[in-house]
């Protein structure tokens, strides 16, 4: 959260991003980082949709790329519905940072 407060002030913004894919994994693949290049200097945080990854072959391997491809100092918020049981809810939260590195 300490993140997220610091990008919103240091960038004098509020606006989070989302990044919900549509398309090819090869057209994903190439338009998100410009979209996120665009959008960076003006972006509080950056939040892809994992149901829109996670449903794609190579979704996590795409995933992994679009947070790399998230400057320093802007903070990634993964969109997931993970509203489960603690054991369930644990794996989730595995997933996210230790998988994806968000």
């Amino acid at each position: 959260m300490q993140k997220l407060l610091t990008r919103v002030a240091q960038a004098n913004t509020l606006l989070c991003v989302g990044l919900d894919p549509t398309g090819s994994d090869e057209d994903v693949t190439r338009r998100l980082p410009q979209v996120i290049a665009e959008t960076a200097p003006y972006a509080a945080a950056f939040k892809p949709n994992l149901a829109f990854f996670l449903s794609r072959d190579n979704g996590t391997q795409l995933l992994r790329q679009v947070v790399a491809a998230v400057p320093d100092g802007i903070p990634v918020i993964l969109d997931g519905k993970f509203g489960d049981i603690a054991n369930t809810a644990m794996h989730y939260a595995q997933f996210a940072y230790d998988v994806v590195g968000a």
